[in-house]
C-alpha cells in the first residue's frame, strides 16, 4: 500500500513540476506548478463530465462541447511546456469562460455551471503576478461580467435541456469541482510559499553565519599578527634563558622552559585553526583523480593510526576514473579533522577501531570514518556543526574543526553528515565529474 502511495505521489510531482527546468523565475515556476495542477483538475472534472453524459446518451453534447474542451487543455499544457507560459494562462482562463458560457447557452442554469464563474474571478490572483496587473483586471473583469449575464438571462439559454435526474447528478459533479478547483491550487500555493520562506529563512542564517565566521577569520589575521611579534620575543628570549642555564641546569630551569614553550605552541595552533575555520577556495580548483586522493588519504590514515596504536579496517569502492575538482590540501585537512574526532571519542576504549571507507555513489566521492565510540545523540547532532560548539571540558578545543570540514565540503558542492546513534560515523561528501 505504501509502494503504490509513493509511486503516485511520485506519478503527481512530475507531472505538476512539468516544464520548471525551463524557468529560471521562482515565482514563475510556482505559477507553472498552479496552472498544471488548474488544468489536469479541469481535465478530470471534464471528463467526468463526459463520462455522464456519454451514459445518458448525450453524445450531441459530448462532440459540441467537451471533446473541444479536452483537446484545448491537453493544447494548453503543451503551450506550458514550451515556454510561451503568458500565453498558456492567458488561454486557460478563456477557454473556461467560454466553455462555460457555451455550457451553460446549451444547459440552462440548473447544472450549476455558473459556479465556476466566480472561481475564475479569483483565480488570475494564483496564475498572475503583481506586475502583470492589466490581465489580473481583465480576467477577473471578464469573469464577472459573464456571472452577471448569467445571472441577468443576457443569452438564450436551454437549448438543449438536460433531464432531471442528469441535471441533478452534474449538479453535484459541478459543485464537487468547484470546490476541488478553488481550494487544491490555493492550497498547493501556500504549500510551497512555505516551502520558499524555509528555504530562505535557512539560507539567511547560513549567511548570517558565514559573515560572523568571515569576520572571525579577519580578526584572527589581525590578531595573529599582532601575537605573533610578541611571541616571537618571548620564544628568543626563552632561547636565551636555555643557553645561559648551561648543560647542567642547577637551578631546574630548563623544565619551566619547556613548559613556556608548549604554551606559545598552543597559541600558534589556536590562531592556526581560527585562520582555517573559513578555508578560501580558489577560482580553478585542481582535478583530483579519485583513486589518486583514495590513496593519499588510506597512506596518511595508516600512518597516523598506527602511531597511536589504533585498529584500522579499509574499505575501498571506486569503479570508474572520476575527478574531484578540490584544493588538494582542503581534502587531507577535512579528513584529518574527522580522523582526529574519532581518536577524541574513543578515548578510554579498550579496543579502539576505526573503519574508513572510501566509495563513489550517486555522482558523489564518499570518504566515511566510522569509530567505535559512545556515538552522538539526535540533541547533540543537530549543534555538531556550529561554530565553536565543542563536548570537550573547557580549554581542550575551540568547536571548529567539524564546523571547518563541512565549510570545505559544501564549498565544493558537497556536504558533510553525521548519523546519530551509537558509534560514531561521519559521511564526507564531494561532487564527482567524468574524467574526459
Amino acid at each position: 500500500m505504501n509502494i503504490v502511495a509513493s509511486r503516485l505521489a511520485s506519478f503527481c510531482m512530475r507531472h505538476l513540476e512539468a516544464g520548471q527546468n525551463s524557468l529560471k523565475d521562482k515565482s514563475c515556476r510556482l505559477q507553472l506548478m498552479v496552472l498544471n495542477a488548474s488544468v489536469y483538475i479541469s481535465l478530470g472534472v471534464t471528463s467526468l463530465y463526459a463520462l455522464i453524459l456519454l451514459l445518458t446518451g448525450q453524445l450531441a453534447l459530448l462532440i459540441m462541447l467537451l471533446i473541444p474542451v479536452i483537446i484545448l487543455l491537453f493544447f494548453i499544457l503543451y503551450l506550458a511546456r514550451c515556454r510561451c507560459f503568458l500565453t498558456a494562462r492567458v488561454a486557460y482562463l478563456v477557454t473556461c469562460l467560454l466553455s462555460l458560457l457555451y455550457g451553460i447557452h446549451l444547459q440552462g442554469k440548473e447544472t450549476n455551471l455558473s459556479l465556476l464563474c466566480l472561481h475564475l474571478a479569483l483565480f488570475p490572483f494564483l496564475l498572475f503576478r503583481a506586475h502583470e496587473w492589466r490581465w489580473i483586471a481583465f480576467c477577473s473583469t471578464a469573469a464577472f461580467a459573464v456571472f452577471e449575464i448569467v445571472d441577468f438571462n443576457l443569452i438564450p439559454m436551454g437549448t438543449q435541456p438536460l433531464a432531471e435526474g442528469t441535471a441533478r447528478i452534474l449538479r453535484l459533479v459541478i459543485t464537487l469541482g468547484s470546490f476541488i478547483c478553488i481550494t487544491t491550487p490555493s492550497a498547493l500555493l501556500l504549500w510551497q510559499s512555505n516551502q520558499q520562506y524555509r528555504k530562505a529563512l535557512k539560507r539567511n542564517r547560513v549567511l548570517a553565519l558565514d559573515e560572523k565566521m568571515a569576520a572571525i577569520g579577519r580578526l584572527a589575521g589581525g590578531a595573529a599578527h599582532e601575537i605573533n611579534n610578541p611571541l616571537a620575543i618571548i620564544q628568543l628570549t626563552l632561547e636565551s634563558l636555555e643557553n645561559h642555564a648551561g648543560p647542567n641546569d642547577p637551578r631546574g630551569i630548563k623544565p619551566r622552559i619547556r613548559k613556556a614553550y608548549d604554551a606559545i605552541h598552543r597559541i600558534h595552533s589556536i590562531l592556526q585553526k581560527l585562520l582555517v575555520s573559513t578555508p578560501q577556495v580558489p577560482a580553478q580548483p585542481e582535478p583530483l583523480c579519485v583513486h589518486a586522493i583514495a590513496q593519499l588519504i588510506t597512506q596518511r590514515s595508516k600512518r597516523y593510526l598506527y602511531n597511536h596504536g589504533i585498529q584500522l579496517k579499509i574499505k575501498v569502492d571506486l569503479t570508474d576514473q572520476s575527478v574531484i575538482h578540490c584544493e588538494r590540501q582542503h581534502v587531507i585537512d577535512a579528513v584529518d579533522s574527522l580522523i582526529n574526532n574519532a581518536l577524541e571519542a574513543m578515548l578510554g576504549h579498550k579496543t579502539p577501531a576505526v573503519s574508513l571507507t572510501l566509495r563513489s555513489h550517486d555522482r558523489f566521492f564518499q570518504v566515511e570514518v566510522a569509530d567505535c565510540g559512545p556515538g552522538v545523540s539526535d540533541e547533540i547532532n543537530r549543534s555538531l556543526f556550529t561554530p565553536f560548539f565543542t563536548t570537550k571540558e573547557v580549554g581542550a578545543g575551540l568547536g571548529l574543526s567539524l564546523y571547518s570540514a563541512r565549510c570545505i565540503a559544501r564549498q565544493y558542492g558537497g556536504d558533510l553528515t553525521c548519523d546519530s546513534g551509537p558509534s560514531g560515523r561521519f559521511c564526507l561528501s564531494l561532487p564527482l565529474q567524468k574524467l574526459s
